[in-house]
């Protein structure tokens, strides 16, 4: 994460919040940091 990244809010029901919580303890990360990996592999 570098100088200039500023903070984005996403709203979320409790299933997928569940889900996103649930797979960044499987991959040994941070919620955030699984949705950037993620928007990175777009």
């Amino acid at each position: 994460m570098g100088a200039k990244a500023r903070p984005f809010t996403l709203r979320l029901d409790g299933a997928r919040r569940a889900k996103l919580d649930e797979v960044a303890r499987e991959r040994h990360t941070t919620p955030s940091q699984l949705v950037r990996d993620l928007i990175d592999a777009l």
